[in-house]
């Protein structure tokens, strides 16, 4: 048996999910594969389970996973394969587990699980504060039992999908289609600046990007019009420069 735990990563989060998976399939699979969207461009083929995370955007899952599904993950070799879609979210309701499994159904591949993360809230500077060490604690430990729970209904064969309302996710899902066109590109223009004295120009935000929006022009850190507000940038600044909406 062989896995792919295929993921998008902004804060950290789905990264934090996507290595839970692993280990604990590790325990059932000869094989298991961690693919972030960001660096792989190849059709995905030869495995038997493929596991599809992502943050959650407007309560639904990333563009950026949606692209990865259309352009690598060919029906030809996957139709009989089996899936597990998730998100991780830091308040309220999310909606894109469902949106992923939708959007996996339509092409007729099989979901055999899905399920939301209620994790740690990095992605604060518009609404939410951070969450505090005792919840993060908490919120990690609900996680890994959520995991141990996902792997063991695979292994039993059984299903374990948390249902949404069909409604709330399609309205979420025109709802980021809308930011997609507009709000969501000039993201960093809008809300990010970074405090030169701090930043030294070493240009892992710039590397690290996965949409290749931040570039070194003129001895600063600029931003194009390509942002997908992950808040990778400032969450792996090293010098902590970077200032979101008047917050540092």
């Amino acid at each position: 048996m062989k896995a792919a735990v295929v993921y998008f990563s902004g804060t950290g989060n789905t990264l934090k999910v996507a290595h839970l998976f692993k280990e604990r399939l590790i325990e059932v699979c000869s094989e298991v594969d961690l693919i972030d969207v960001t660096k792989h461009n190849n059709i995905l083929k030869n495995y038997d389970l493929i596991i599809i995370g992502s943050p959650t955007y407007s309560k639904v899952a990333s563009r950026k996973l949606i692209e990865f599904i259309d352009q690598n993950i060919d029906n030809e070799f996957n139709k009989n394969k089996e899936f597990i879609t998730f998100v991780t979210h830091s308040w309220e309701k999310a909606y894109g587990h469902t949106t992923l499994k939708k959007h996996l159904e339509k092409r007729g591949l099989k979901v055999i699980s899905s399920q939301a993360f209620l994790m740690p809230n990095n992605f604060y500077m518009m609404m939410k504060e951070k969450t505090s060490e005792h919840e993060k604690k908490n919120r990690l430990e609900e996680a890994s039992n959520i995991v141990d729970e996902l792997v063991k209904a695979y292994k039993e064969g059984y299903t374990l999908n948390e249902n949404e309302s069909n409604v709330k996710r399609i309205f979420y899902q025109e709802i980021y289609k809308m930011l997609n066109r507009s709000w969501i590109p000039t993201f960093a223009q809008k809300y990010l600046r970074v405090d030169q004295n701090k930043c030294n120009l070493c240009g892992l935000c710039v590397r690290k990007c996965p949409n290749n929006n931040i570039e070194i022009k003129n001895g600063i850190i600029s931003f194009k019009n390509e942002c997908l507000a992950c808040g990778r940038c400032f969450n792996k600044c090293p010098k902590n420069a970077y200032i979101i909406n008047s917050k540092k």
